[in-house]
């Protein structure tokens, strides 16, 4: 529903329902320069509204397609919407809890 709206909103934008880790960026964007990068990637991993409960490793990790997207086609800007624990990214224990012990380490990695 959230992209038809937008599509009828927005009429000139290129839409892709695809997944984001399929997506070619260069080829996505056609060779024309990138000024934005609006990026707000799932926040229930590291929300601390989620109480406790473990999530996908895909959907704790999308942060990285933000990485990928940089690489690949240079935006201008960045601009990225998260919760505040997002900072807190780390790895997980063996029981798919986060690591406190070093807590923050993968954020630093992504930086």
């Amino acid at each position: 529903k959230g992209l038809r709206t937008h599509g009828g909103n927005h009429r000139k934008t290129l839409h892709r329902p695809h997944d984001v880790w399929k997506l070619d960026p260069r080829a996505t964007v056609n060779g024309h320069p990138v000024g934005l990068l609006w990026a707000s990637p799932d926040c229930r991993h590291h929300s601390k509204a989620k109480g406790g409960r473990p999530v996908s490793g895909a959907v704790r990790d999308l942060a990285w397609v933000i990485a990928h997207w940089a690489e690949q086609v240079r935006p201008r800007l960045i601009m990225l919407e998260n919760v505040e624990e997002f900072r807190q990214w780390g790895p997980l224990t063996a029981d798919n809890r986060p690591d406190k012990d070093l807590a923050g380490s993968t954020f630093r990695q992504w930086l």
